[in-house]
């Protein structure tokens, strides 16, 4: 039992989160070009938002090490938004794992 994606359909995503990708380093909403289409590859809500918030949280990571090293971040700010980032994702991620998808 497993989600099973057609050769298609993965170049679909790849293209899709690539673009998503892109437009989220250029002017930030990444995720809603890739939340899309993850939901039309056929993934499950809960699916889609955990992987779309991993991908959301590499790209940070990314540029808050890039931020760091060149000495432009306030780290008692970092922190603090790492924190409220943090517990965010985390309610997020709760609530959408614990909500029943199908309709009654």
């Amino acid at each position: 039992m497993g989600i099973t994606i057609s050769p298609w359909m993965m170049a679909f995503l790849m293209l899709m989160t690539g673009f998503a990708g892109f437009v989220d380093s250029a002017a930030g909403g990444g995720g809603l070009i890739s939340l899309p289409a993850y939901l039309f590859a056929g993934l499950p809500p809960h699916y889609t938002y955990a992987t779309n918030k991993f991908s959301a949280a590499c790209g940070t990571t990314f540029a808050t090490a890039s931020f760091f090293k060149s000495g432009a971040m306030n780290v008692k700010v970092g922190v603090l938004a790492a924190i409220g980032s943090f517990a965010g994702s985390s309610s997020s991620g709760f609530v959408t794992g614990n909500t029943n998808s199908s309709p009654k």
